[in-house]
């Protein structure tokens, strides 16, 4: 019985997705072992690993996390990247024009072609689920929605296009 949770233990350990704690328990134990080996006690082995568990888990997690959250903002950033290259000129004048708007909401009134706003590309983005119908806040006017993560990454594309003073755009 016992070895049958000892072998549950170690698959448990081996399965476990937490990245910190399983390179926490391999310092930890080379830690221990090097204490025992140098010392011949068992309580200074145990509090050496027990010490250097904590510190290595806490040092290890926050390690892992910073590289996983670094990976998703680069994936999410090449997800985008290729979005956008993928759209028409038509799309992406659109969602240029959105960005000039000045927000991810433009009114139906707004929405002129004089200002960019190309009935194709509307039309296409629709399509593609990238702009949104809806109706303002104030339920009179009609809207289009431009998908948001779609105009933070346009925003950041395009901001440099833009000028300085945004006194001078005329809407």
């Amino acid at each position: 019985m016992a070895l049958m949770d000892l072998g549950g233990w170690i698959e448990r350990v081996y399965e476990e997705e937490d990245f910190g704690r399983n390179i926490a328990i391999a310092a930890a134990g080379a830690a221990g072992l090097g204490a025992y080996l140098l010392q011949g006690d068992w309580v200074v082995a145990a509090f050496v690993a027990v010490i250097v568990f904590s510190i290595v888990k806490v040092a290890a997690s926050s390690w892992h996390s910073d590289r996983k959250q670094s990976r998703e903002r680069s994936d999410h950033t090449d997800r985008m990247n290729r979005l956008f290259e993928d759209l028409s000129p038509r799309e992406q004048a659109v969602v240029r024009a959105f960005v000039s708007h000045g927000g991810c909401v433009v009114s139906w009134a707004n929405a002129t072609p004089s200002k960019g706003f190309d009935s194709t590309g509307i039309d296409s983005l629709i399509k593609r689920r990238l702009i949104y119908s809806s109706i303002s806040v104030d339920g009179i006017r009609d809207t289009f929605e431009l998908d948001a993560e779609l105009f933070d990454y346009a925003q950041a594309l395009v901001a440099e296009d833009l000028p300085e003073d945004t006194d001078d755009i005329p809407f």
